[in-house]
C-alpha cells in the first residue's frame, strides 16, 4: 500500500493531503476543539485529508463501500473501548501507570471514534458513488 501511494503518479497528491492533513491539525490545535465549531470543522477536514492520503488512488467502489464498512465497524469497537477504558480508568485511579495507559487508550479510541470514523464513512460513501458513476459512463 505505502508503495503505491509513493508512486511516481500518486507522489503529488499524496504530498498535497498529507501537507493539508498537517496543517488542518495544527489550526485545529491552535484554534481549539472546546465548544468551538470553527475548530470542530477543521479537525473534521483533518481526518478527512489523513484518510485520502491512502485512499485518493483508489479506482474501484468496491473498495470504498468496504471502507465505509469497515470503518462502521471500527466505529462500534471503538465506541466500546473507550467506554471500558473510562470505566476501568475511574475504578483503577490509585494505580497511576496503569490508569495514565487506561487514559490514553480511552482517549484515543474516543478520538478515532468521533473524528476518523465518520470521515473514512463519508468518504467511503462519495468515492464509491463518484467511482461507480466513472465506471458507468465508460
Amino acid at each position: 500500500m505505502f508503495r503505491t501511494i509513493l508512486l511516481p503518479q500518486n507522489r503529488k497528491r499524496t504530498i498535497i493531503f498529507f501537507s493539508l492533513f498537517l496543517v488542518l491539525m495544527i489550526a485545529a490545535g491552535i484554534i481549539g476543539l472546546n465548544d468551538n465549531p470553527p475548530g470542530i470543522f477543521l479537525a473534521y477536514f483533518s481526518a478527512a485529508s489523513f484518510v485520502l492520503i491512502f485512499v485518493h488512488y483508489w479506482k474501484s467502489p468496491i473498495q470504498f463501500l468496504k471502507l465505509m464498512g469497515y470503518s462502521a465497524v471500527l466505529f462500534v469497537l471503538t465506541v466500546l473501548i473507550h467506554n471500558f477504558g473510562e470505566v476501568l480508568a475511574v475504578s483503577v485511579s490509585e494505580m497511576w501507570l496503569l490508569h495514565g495507559i487506561l487514559v490514553a487508550i480511552h482517549v484515543s479510541a474516543f478520538l478515532i471514534a468521533v473524528l476518523l470514523c465518520p470521515s473514512a464513512i463519508l468518504i467511503g460513501a462519495i468515492g464509491a458513488v463518484i467511482t461507480s458513476l466513472k465506471k458507468s459512463s465508460r
